[in-house]
């Protein structure tokens, strides 16, 4: 008999981690009190967006809240002078209701799967949902609504996502994504009991992740077990009416053009990343909470288990060479960059 272990009786913590540089917070700065009764809470992953963009996300958010009462925090990872600009965005949180809360955090290192372990660990308010949107990624007004719904109805599922109305790739991301499921890292849900499983169980992304989503999916596919679970892709529904909105890349733009070629990069480690991850859950049937601490140590270390997986993936793409030296090349950061700093609570 399968057990989906994330879906056992769990009350949510609302304090904050431990001790541990990794996923501790410090609150210098002003500092306000978490909602009491929080529903919902919002993480918002921001490092190369502006503050008009910052502000333009924060505004759809609340409108997207209803009056729901909810903790809206905005994570700027690798940017304090941006972290610095956004303590004035006051006045585009005109929306912000009673119960409602935003903080805005800064985090020396730039890292995206660092300031996911931050979230959960340090930083989660306790909530009954939990969404998680990109900083450039605007929700639609019924976007909130429309997944928290979605894992209400249904007790089986651990995620809800929606897909995608904007780019060139939009059409195929939004087929492949109804027919195989998934986690769209732009906007997407999860149960707060999940959370909770995640901090009680240690599970931690392995800091400089590319594609954090795609491993929160694969973990959830398999309930958070693969040593006791099959892999089920109906835990992940895609609600095809869930969208949001973002600025559209141009190539006649020289910072969008870099923006690309970038992301290129990324997604040429994306490719070794999955296939790391697949065999640590899929094949080894290991526990997620047993991944290394780095991305670098888990995809060299697959890499140099077998010379025909070395093979492989030079095969795969011209970029090979590139991408894995990138990885074993990854910045280590110091202990203190890893944490989060309040900087601005309304």
């Amino acid at each position: 008999m399968q057990h989906d272990t994330a879906l056992s009786p769990i009350t949510p913590s609302a304090g904050p981690g431990t001790n541990d540089p990794q996923h501790s917070a410090t609150t210098s700065g002003p500092v306000a009190g978490a909602a009491s009764s929080v529903r919902w809470s919002v993480a918002v992953t921001a490092s190369r967006e502006n503050p008009d963009t910052l502000a333009a996300t924060l505004d759809a958010i609340l409108v997207a809240l209803h009056g729901n009462c909810a903790v809206v925090d905005l994570l700027v990872n690798g940017n304090p002078a941006l972290a610095r600009e956004c303590a004035d965005l006051a006045g585009a949180l005109r929306r912000l209701g009673e119960g409602q809360q935003v903080r805005v955090w800064s985090i020396a290192a730039g890292d995206k799967a660092n300031a996911w372990n931050q979230y959960m660990h340090a930083l989660w308010p306790g909530s009954d949902v939990g969404f998680f949107v990109d900083g450039y990624a605007r929700p639609a007004e019924d976007a909130l609504e429309r997944l928290a719904g979605d894992l209400h109805r249904n007790r089986h599922v651990l995620s809800a996502t929606g897909v995608p109305g904007y780019g060139r790739s939009a059409a195929r991301l939004r087929q492949q994504l109804l027919a195989e499921g998934g986690v769209h890292g732009n906007l997407f849900a999860v149960r707060g009991q999940v959370i909770t499983a995640f901090r009680e169980r240690g599970f931690r992304v392995p800091i400089g992740m590319y594609r954090v989503d795609s491993l929160l999916g694969a973990v959830l596919a398999f309930g958070l077990d693969p040593s006791r679970s099959q892999w089920d892709r109906s835990r992940l529904y895609v609600d095809p009416d869930v969208t949001w909105h973002a600025p559209t890349l141009s190539m006649f733009r020289p910072a969008d053009v870099r923006t690309q070629l970038r992301r290129v990069m990324r997604q040429s480690r994306g490719v070794l990343e999955t296939r790391a991850v697949r065999e640590h859950l899929a094949v080894r049937k290991r526990l997620p909470e047993s991944l290394p601490t780095t991305n670098s140590e888990l995809v060299m270390s697959w890499l140099q288990s077998s010379a025909a997986r070395r093979l492989e993936v030079l095969r795969l793409s011209p970029l090979s060479l590139l991408t894995i030296r990138e990885v074993r090349n990854a910045p280590r950061f110091e202990p203190q960059d890893l944490v989060a700093e309040l900087v601005a609570a309304w």
